[in-house]
């Protein structure tokens, strides 16, 4: 009887050691491959490209660039499209308010847009430069959520003075339709 139990026991202890060791495979993984979060790929759960799921956050809403060399990065937005007019105007608000709107008259498309005086610079004083070079960039315009992705510089001024915006990066902003 002594054997017996004793037996039992071992194959009981075997049996508890074999299932606490055994992996489970994940159902979408025929590889058995780690996550990749810089493949440019939308795969293994995430929510965006390389975000979400078992990658860093998606990040949605974000407007930096360079002002005259100095990072400035957007802490709010007013983005709408009305047919034919986009505008995108992000505004920071430390160290004090400042704006940047990008304005585009055309259609829903991706591409690289000269801006026109429409698009300006506002500094802490409230004075505002109206563009006198720039592009915009559109490497993304999802019409079904909203989305638009791209890249923007502008030399903006009053004739006085002249602000460099360079480096201008707007990704994942949702806008309205007007």
């Amino acid at each position: 009887m002594k054997k017996k139990n004793l037996f039992f026991g071992i194959m009981l202890l075997f049996a508890i050691a074999l299932v606490t060791t055994c992996d489970k495979k994940d159902d979408n993984d025929t590889n058995n491959t780690p996550a990749t979060c810089d493949d440019g790929i939308l795969n293994q759960g995430e929510e965006g490209i390389d975000c979400g799921g078992p990658c860093p956050p998606c990040v949605q809403n974000i407007m930096t660039a360079k002002v005259n060399g100095t990072y400035w990065t957007a802490s709010s937005f007013q983005c709408q499209y009305l047919p034919g007019d986009f505008y995108m105007e992000g505004i920071e608000t430390i160290p004090a308010i400042t704006r940047i709107r990008i304005y585009h008259k055309g259609d829903y498309t991706t591409g690289t847009f000269t801006l026109d005086n429409s698009s300006f610079y506002t500094d802490a004083g409230s004075n505002m430069y109206d563009c006198q070079t720039g592009s915009v960039t559109f490497t993304e315009w999802d019409v079904t959520n909203k989305i638009i992705s791209g890249t923007f510089t502008m030399t903006a001024s009053d004739g006085a003075t002249t602000f460099t915006i360079t480096d201008g990066v707007f990704q994942d902003v949702l806008y309205q339709v007007k």
